[in-house]
């Protein structure tokens, strides 16, 4: 950590960016944001980057024709919060992609974030274990919802 510190203190980052950055796609992924959280993050990313909609940056990446500093904000699982930031997105002009979990459209499967057990399976909580273990409690917890799923169909 401090490293990173001094790497940043001394402008490596910056200059790591200016480098390295200037003309490639930057794809942000977010989950589920607080709506403050988001705001400042887009204020911060208006400042140091031009932000584009997914559709845009595709054209100007088949084109050859990025600006500089292009970034896509996308949020992964389409939690129903999302909806929420609409304002925040309208009030600075930002198009976000928002990738929805289709897989448990209509059915009963809960996402792997809201199993019952979630209280053993919060992110703090995996963050703190083994990845081994971690991989099998989620290898675990996918049987589990699928065996649960076969057994609501059948």
């Amino acid at each position: 950590m401090l490293i990173f510190k001094i790497l940043y203190i001394f402008g490596f980052s910056r200059l790591f960016r200016l480098l390295f950055q200037r003309n490639r796609l930057t794809i942000l992924i977010y989950h589920n944001p607080s709506k403050d959280a988001i705001e400042k993050h887009i204020l911060f990313l208006q400042k140091n980057y031009t932000l584009l909609s997914l559709d845009e940056a595709l054209i100007k990446l088949k084109g050859n024709c990025l600006p500089k500093y292009p970034l896509v904000i996308t949020f992964d699982d389409g939690h129903v919060d999302n909806f929420k930031l609409l304002s925040t997105f309208k009030k600075y002009g930002v198009i976000p992609t928002i990738f929805l979990t289709s897989d448990i459209v209509c059915t009963e499967k809960p996402f792997w974030f809201n199993h019952k057990d979630q209280i053993q399976l919060s992110g703090e909580n995996l963050k703190k274990i083994d990845n081994n273990v971690r991989l099998v409690v989620l290898i675990h917890l996918k049987q589990s919802t699928e065996r649960h799923f076969l057994q609501m169909r059948f």
